[in-house]
């Protein structure tokens, strides 16, 4: 009886073990080192992503930008992805550049911009769950745009 007993605990703390590792498909995250918020921050911008909420296969991030100043602003289609880790930001590493547009685009005085951000390609899926922020903008300065990657 009380070998059943012994068994069945063991049994129980294995199950529990199993449960509780990430096992070989779950997505973990892939860093790289430096920092996005190293680059200027256009004072000016502002960045929404379509939904505040996405799974961890989402191929393609749609980026409403919005610029509230005066001037036109230079924008072009290089991003990159944080994700926030134990209170900071740490920057996603790529696993193919981003090619940057090569002719001169820009956001017109008080006006918005939609543009998609195509993941699939440039980062490793499926995204780990958590808050992450995709920074956007120009060479004259760069805003993020906030969401979560559910679990």
């Amino acid at each position: 009886m009380l070998k059943t007993k012994l068994i069945a605990a063991l049994c129980t703390v294995l199950m529990l073990l199993a449960g509780c590792s990430k096992g070989e498909n779950a997505p973990s995250d892939d860093f790289r080192e430096g920092s996005v918020a190293e680059l200027p921050t256009a004072e000016f911008l502002s960045a929404k992503t379509e939904f505040n909420e996405y799974d961890g296969n989402i191929e393609k991030i749609f980026v409403t930008v919005t610029n509230d100043s005066d001037k036109e602003f230079p924008y072009d289609n290089w991003w990159r992805l944080e994700k926030e880790v134990d209170g900071e930001w740490r920057t996603i590493n790529l696993t193919e550049e981003i090619y940057v547009l090569d002719f001169d685009v820009s956001i017109p005085a008080h006006s918005t911009i939609t543009f998609a951000c195509e993941l699939k390609g440039h980062i490793k899926q499926p995204l780990p769950s958590g808050h992450y922020r995709l920074w956007v903008g120009g060479e004259k300065g760069r805003v993020p745009a906030e969401f979560t990657i559910k679990k």
